[in-house]
């Protein structure tokens, strides 16, 4: 196929030219496909930095799990978008390898205070090496990662609980709870 006219096809040097670019550039197709970075799911885990910074993942860490930085890498132009919102709280815990309930002042029993919401995170205790590990910096990582993703003016309950299940079939679950209201001064 060629990239020239009709009326200049007869040239020679034209047409070699036109059938070395049209050969060069379905390579360089190729090879953009296979290097592209904006696929998160098949980058190189050495990219991934980068990627955070670009769209400004704020709540990627160097330590979190490979999958848990795709996924944090991922959700960062979603959490952006939707900032202020109730989806925008829980894909953002969520993405950090954690499940997400939140309640609303008007839907706990008894009614909360205005304006605030209830969150309780629930982690796998999997055992494994790259398993959300929930220590105080893992928890503070959390709730920084609901303070920026809520609106300002509400506040939050921060509940924490941890399954963990043996070989044999057994389940355990533990919950601990974290209240804070944080309150805007102006100096």
């Amino acid at each position: 196929m060629f990239l020239i006219p009709s009326s200049i096809q007869e040239s020679a040097a034209l047409s070699a030219l036109s059938e070395l670019i049209t050969r060069e550039t379905g390579d360089l197709r190729t090879l953009t496909h296979v290097l592209s970075i904006m696929d998160i799911d098949r980058v190189a885990p050495s990219i991934l930095p980068y990627l955070a910074w670009q769209f400004s993942a704020e709540d990627y860490a160097d330590d979190l799990p490979e999958d848990v930085q795709r996924a944090v890498v991922k959700n960062a132009l979603r959490a952006h978008r939707f900032r202020g919102t109730v989806y925008a709280v829980r894909s953002s815990i969520a993405s950090l390898g954690a499940e997400v309930e939140l309640v609303e002042w008007f839907d706990q029993t008894p009614q909360g205070e205005p304006y605030t919401f209830r969150i309780n995170i629930t982690a796998q205790a999997t055992g494994r090496d790259d398993a959300l590990f929930l220590n105080a910096e893992r928890l503070e990582q959390l709730r920084r990662a609901a303070d920026r993703a809520k609106n300002v003016r509400s506040g939050f309950g921060f509940g924490v609980a941890v399954k963990a299940s043996t070989g044999f079939g057994f389940s355990a679950t533990a919950r601990a709870a974290v209240h804070l209201r944080l309150k805007a001064i102006n100096p």
